[in-house]
């Protein structure tokens, strides 16, 4: 959650936007998207100005599972005001996909 990344023009925030950031710090939870891209500037919102979609994982879990992440520009919007974030997890009891012969 950087708000000079999640919106086109820097707004004032809320004041609740702090206690967000400190609440996900305390629980271990980290937003994946800012994560994975710290300088991508990629908006969600109707009408492509701020990123209002988020995806929380634990810290553990975003270092050892996560595969993928990213927008779903392909099934955009269908009468809603949210652009779908897609991710991948892996798990380490079960390999990767792999071709049957």
């Amino acid at each position: 959650m950087d708000p000079t990344l999640d919106t086109s023009k820097l707004q004032h925030t809320a004041p609740t936007f702090g206690l967000l950031q400190q609440w996900t710090l305390h629980l271990g939870l980290l937003d994946a998207w800012p994560s994975t891209y710290p300088t991508k500037k990629e908006f969600t919102g109707p009408k492509r100005r701020n990123r209002i979609d988020y995806c929380f994982l634990y810290t553990a879990l975003f270092t050892n599972n996560l595969v993928k992440i990213k927008h779903n520009f392909e099934d955009q919007y269908h009468h809603a005001d949210h652009l779908p974030i897609m991710f991948q997890l892996k798990h380490a009891d079960y390999p990767s996909y792999t071709r049957l012969p």
